[in-house]
């Protein structure tokens, strides 16, 4: 990467980038750069998210497992978003952490704006919350599809309400001024424990709702085909967006006026290239590295592809319709490609 670009600033790209990667790939890769004190010595920033998620991935068998009880799973669920509540809030308290960017003018020194930023980002303790409401969101797709809820009354202040909150904690957050910080701690703590279960809840239900035909003309935007394969993609964007709009700002060769046009141009061609690259990536590594999991698991070799797993654009286009197998509660994986799972 950095053969492939220049400029007055360029020399930054390798500092954040490069060199991270070249000094610390294995944290990455094996899933421990959350315990980072920096995110200037994390391989791509982005995946620091993964190595927290692959340790509460760990657990969730067992917190779904308390489902089985309704007593017991509320209590559980209840209890973790309680305990990732407390536990959030106690690096600013017991360890004197200042919560990055906002209290950006009480930190000490740059080493610990940079370990406050990457904890308050990706640490475990943080994304307990939110990882609990996944899952019983989840729960409630995979499990629970018809549950009722009431009538269209109801459902609709369930919209307006649930959906209403994410805005609620985003106007919540602008009177929070970092370059200030003479904000009332008691409401900028108490907009920090609530707005993960806000945003949580907002697209928590949004997620439910298209996901059991709850959501009206919503359900039938998210069916469009042409959305299929970019959602497919959407994961690999995720990791690899940052780099991308590094690489166009650090390879920039004069200053220029930032306005909302610009701004809006910049974001449009940064999407657009990660979908491409994403694409890449996906024929490159993620669909060999299916048929290579099949194949060393032994998992229905007489399924591959007519065209003899060559890339097809339909790879893409699969609406993840199940086979029969999967019916009758045998899980079985399918070439994504396959003739029974292509629309």
């Amino acid at each position: 990467m950095p053969l492939l670009g220049d400029g007055p600033i360029w020399h930054y790209y390798k500092q954040i980038y490069t060199g991270p990667c070249k000094d610390n790939i294995l944290p990455s890769l094996l899933f421990y750069s959350n315990f980072a004190s920096s995110l200037d010595d994390v391989c791509v920033p982005p995946s620091v998210i993964l190595s927290t998620l692959f340790y509460l991935s760990l657990a969730a068998p067992i917190i779904l497992y308390s489902l089985n009880n309704k007593m017991l799973g509320a209590i559980v669920f209840l209890g973790l978003i309680l305990l990732g509540s407390i536990a959030s809030v106690l690096p600013k308290y017991v360890f004197n952490l200042p919560v990055a960017p906002y209290e950006i003018a009480a930190m000490s020194s740059v080493a610990q704006a940079k370990l406050s930023f990457v904890h308050y980002y990706a640490a475990t303790d943080q994304l307990l919350v939110v990882f609990v409401c996944g899952l019983f969101i989840g729960y409630l797709i995979k499990c629970k599809p018809k549950i009722n809820l009431g009538g269209t009354f109801t459902n609709l202040v369930l919209w307006v309400g649930l959906m209403a909150l994410p805005f609620i904690s985003t106007n919540w957050n602008e009177g929070f001024k970092p370059l200030e910080g003479n904000f009332s701690q008691f409401s900028f703590v108490s907009w920090f424990v609530l707005s993960k279960i806000m945003w949580a809840a907002g697209f928590g239900w949004m997620m439910f709702a298209c996901s059991t035909d709850r959501a009206g003309p919503f359900s039938d935007l998210f069916r469009v085909p042409l959305l299929r394969p970019l959602t497919k993609l959407a994961f690999t964007v995720y990791i690899n967006h940052i780099t991308i709009l590094s690489f166009r700002q650090l390879s920039k060769k004069e200053l220029g006026p930032l306005t909302h046009v610009e701004i809006l141009t910049d974001d449009l061609a940064d999407i657009v290239i990660a979908f491409i690259v994403s694409y890449i990536f996906y024929i490159l590594i993620e669909r060999p590295m299916y048929y290579w999991i099949k194949i060393v698991l032994q998992l229905q070799p007489q399924q591959l592809p007519p065209n003899g797993g060559r890339f097809s654009t339909n790879d893409l286009e699969s609406n993840g319709k199940r086979n029969r197998k999967e019916e009758e509660g045998e899980f079985a994986l399918k070439p994504l490609n396959s003739s029974e799972t292509r629309h």
